[in-house]
């Protein structure tokens, strides 16, 4: 009951109607005033006000935006470390190597890049008439074909280069294709050379190389008609 002043808690009738006051008070003395405040019963004194409707026009409170109907939630952010998008690697080509190089590219895996390693460590064998292996300009190491392939093996030389080949090593022509076309500049004669080249191939077989072949001349594009191989003039 809450009255000027504060509240009070009354216990009342199950049916207030049935009280009547002349029996309680005969004469009106001791009768109290009437009531100045409101009665509210207990139950519904104990129960939350309702908020009112939000207005939609109002503002929105701070946070997460509000989601259109029909889209889709976004996805939780992952808290592990992001995974670097690795590149595309060509069918058949075996995988690269840190260094960008495919794998079995070292000299120390590949038995016939060890052999072309043995091969420089012994002066004769480059640069000198005959011979397989000559240096060009810029560290490029020139292989005579199939000569090299078939000194290495015999019997299965031709195994020996696609391997060679597949490990992408070589510089091709710029019409895609393997073999090169050097001029041989001697004293008393010219000629031609097929080889395939090797660039950086201090690099790659990990051994110091001589100084260029000066009577070989690396030709851009092939002649049209082209001689007999002769063997190179030896460097002096």
């Amino acid at each position: 009951m809450a009255l000027r002043g504060g509240h009070r808690q009354l216990a009342a009738a199950p049916d207030p109607a049935a009280i009547r006051p002349n029996l309680l008070w005969p004469d009106g003395e001791g009768r109290p005033p009437l009531l100045d405040g409101t009665v509210v019963p207990e139950s519904e004194a104990a129960a939350p006000a309702a908020a009112p409707p939000a207005d939609p026009s109002g503002p929105k409170p701070e946070g997460r935006p509000a989601e259109e109907p029909g889209r889709p939630a976004p996805a939780a952010p992952s808290r592990g470390t992001p995974e670097t998008p690795r590149p595309k690697q060509a069918p058949g080509l075996p995988p690269p190597t840190a260094e960008g190089r495919p794998a079995g590219a070292s000299a120390e895996a590949d038995p016939f890049l060890r052999w072309l390693r043995e091969r420089l460590a012994r002066p004769a064998a480059v640069n000198r008439p005959e011979a397989r292996l000559h240096v060009l300009p810029g560290g490029t190491l020139a292989l005579v074909t199939p000569a090299v392939f078939r000194d290495f093996d015999a019997e299965g030389w031709q195994r020996a280069q696609k391997r060679f080949q597949r490990l992408r090593l070589h510089r091709r022509r710029p019409d895609g294709t393997n073999i090169w076309t050097c001029r041989v500049r001697g004293e008393r004669e010219e000629g031609l050379l097929k080889v395939m080249l090797l660039p950086e191939a201090e690099g790659v077989l990990g051994v110091p190389l001589p100084p260029p072949n000066r009577h070989l001349e690396l030709m851009e594009e092939p002649p049209a008609e082209e001689p007999q191989d002769p063997a190179p003039e030896a460097e002096g």
